[in-house]
């Protein structure tokens, strides 16, 4: 972003182990500001040039890796027409990481954020952020969890669906009661009930309209005078893209941005089979430009930088961020250069600072592995790809 700071660190940029024995060289580059073995800052670069990082080894000085990545600029505040964002994601969109950078900081003017969960303090923009998901729940259904909804996966038939009962008057319920359950307050807060009744049902149903109801253990359709139960083998389900912005009235996103990949893989083993993933993210891309044709989908890196050794949840973090480097690595390698699809890759993940970004009490990292300090500089590097492409042909 031009004008801004901004941060890229070294360590979720450049796989380096070995911090205080090996060393980083940085090309010469327009618009240093700062330059450090941790990281470098960047406010007025050259649109096009390129950063380029070396790895040095600390024993024989031979370099270990170089990496070249060409700058893009995005310019703060300039735009006239209305510009169309949704962010779906897991606990760092539910977390509204990209609040400050695209919505408070003035960066992208006349934004309108879109999705079923509404952004706290700036109605009615929304989002599609789900804490603890991963990539396959968005491809799932699970009738019988009432903290569970998934609006895009719909049938093949004609049938819209709409959740769950026990969801919806879980969402009355923390809406309109002081609420001490964890699980209530975090995946059923911050949804739209004007189209519901506190029984959880569609408040003016339509024909076809599709719900779980949870009482009766069985899916129920509205016939156009009356609920009827259906088997729930009669249907075909998928990803529907296109039937989620019909059901909900929304405009077309001119981008749509996806985090996701923490809890598919943080935990797991250090050499990740990625194929399922990978097919889910096609998938996901080529129904979003079904109905979108002219739209910009965007993957963004997940952390790779998982925090400190020194950390409540007792999380072996450097290994996380080793298994965390490999789902960047296929990222980068499986997706990349395909711009011509308005298929595009954002590095977020370099802008966390793996020492700093996390919150401490006495020296103990807590929140892992949400970097919640690092959540403003988190969104720049979006907000900059928003202002490069908006009303653009690049």
């Amino acid at each position: 972003m031009q004008g801004y700071n901004n941060e890229i660190y070294f360590q979720p940029f450049l796989k380096r182990w070995r911090p205080y024995d090996d060393f980083v060289r940085l090309g010469r580059i327009k618009g240093l500001d700062l330059h450090t073995g941790k990281k470098v800052v960047l406010s007025n670069p050259n649109d096009a040039d390129t950063l380029t990082v070396s790895l040095i080894n600390g024993d024989n000085f031979d370099e270990l890796k170089k990496i070249e990545s060409v700058v893009r600029l995005g310019i703060p505040g300039v735009g006239d027409d209305t510009v169309r964002v949704m962010f779906l994601g897991d606990s760092f969109t539910q977390g509204l990481f990209f609040k400050w950078a695209v919505l408070s900081s003035g960066y992208v003017p006349k934004v309108k954020l879109i999705g079923t969960r509404r952004v706290k303090d700036c109605e009615p923009n929304g989002h599609e952020g789900r804490g603890g998901w991963t990539l396959q729940r968005y491809f799932s259904n699970q009738f019988d969890d009432e903290y569970f909804y998934n609006p895009f996966w719909q049938p093949l038939e004609e049938y819209r669906y709409w959740g769950s009962t026990a969801f919806w008057k879980n969402c009355f319920f923390v809406r309109d009661n002081e609420v001490e359950t964890f699980s209530l307050k975090y995946f059923c807060s911050g949804y739209d009930l004007e189209g519901f009744n506190n029984e959880g049902k569609r408040l003016s149903p339509q024909k076809n309209d599709l719900m779980w109801d949870d009482d009766q253990k069985t899916l129920i359709y509205w016939n156009g005078n009356k609920w009827k139960p259906m088997e729930k083998n009669d249907l075909h389900w998928n990803f529907d893209y296109g039937k989620y912005l019909e059901m909900n009235h929304f405009d077309s996103p001119d981008f749509l941005f996806v985090m996701l990949g923490l809890n598919d893989f943080r935990n797991g083993s250090l050499n990740p089979d990625f194929e399922k993933w990978n097919n889910y993210i096609e998938l996901l891309f080529q129904s979003y430009k079904k109905a979108v044709p002219n739209g910009k989908f965007v993957l963004c890196t997940p952390c790779s930088s998982c925090g400190s050794l020194d950390n409540a949840n007792g999380d072996f973090t450097v290994r996380q961020n080793a298994v965390m480097w490999e789902v960047r690595r296929n990222i980068i390698e499986h997706f990349d250069n395909r711009t011509n699809e308005d298929f595009y890759i954002v590095d977020t993940a370099v802008t966390i600072d793996n020492e700093n970004g996390y919150n401490k009490e006495q020296g103990i990292q807590t929140g892992n592995p949400h970097p919640y300090p690092n959540y403003p500089q988190l969104g720049v590097p979006i907000a900059a790809f928003i202002q490069y492409h908006r009303n653009s042909t690049h």
